[in-house]
């Protein structure tokens, strides 16, 4: 892990582009030409302006098993007092 914290350093000191986890809590980071599902906690950089944002594999596997719950519990698409229920709360 030390290595990849190296990497990524030189890559913010040579404005190099770097991919960080979208959720705004999350500090996971990774490097273009690393394998897709390494990640490496990192602290974020204020303003960084090479950021590239996409879903670290804790957050796609949370989502994954987030939507399959979902999908079991409704057999069917939402229902219509779903669908307004959901229209009345972003009015």
């Amino acid at each position: 892990m030390a290595q990849e914290n190296e990497q990524l350093e030189e890559a913010f000191a040579s404005d190099d582009m770097v991919t960080v986890c979208w959720e705004p809590a999350c500090h996971m980071h990774r490097l273009y030409y690393w394998p897709e599902d390494k990640w490496v906690e990192h602290n974020k950089r204020d303003n960084y302006a090479k950021y590239t944002h996409s879903i670290c594999e804790y957050h796609y596997q949370q989502y994954h098993e987030e939507i399959e719950q979902m999908i079991t519990d409704k057999d069917v698409g939402p229902t219509v007092e779903t669908e307004r229920s959901l229209m009345v709360q972003a009015a």
